[in-house]
């Protein structure tokens, strides 16, 4: 059975605060980035975090510019997607990086 993708979001979340120490407006700012995201990708048909391509990762983010986002924000939904893979790998729950 595969975790959910919210689950993994969430366990990046508490990496964030108990490793790493961020603020709260950054794991704010993290949490509601990564959640479009999954949201995102839920919505492509994809349930498990491993089968998400760097097209799907395009496509998001070009969503994200299509529906009028700041590119600061794009920008920062990208860093957060960024860190999140890098969780994953460090994690062993994905074997590439499709960032």
């Amino acid at each position: 059975m595969t975790q959910s993708m919210f689950h993994h979001v969430d366990g990046y979340l508490n990496f964030l605060a108990i490793e790493k120490g961020v603020s709260l407006n950054t794991l704010e700012a993290y949490s509601r980035d990564l959640n479009r995201y999954v949201d995102f990708a839920e919505q492509k048909g994809i349930r498990d975090i491993r089968n998400i391509s760097s097209d799907t990762i395009i496509s998001f983010l070009g969503d994200l510019k299509g529906g009028g986002l700041a590119t600061t924000s794009i920008n920062r939904s990208l860093a957060a997607i960024r860190g999140f893979y890098k969780y994953l790998l460090s994690e062993n729950i994905i074997d590439e990086n499709p960032v």
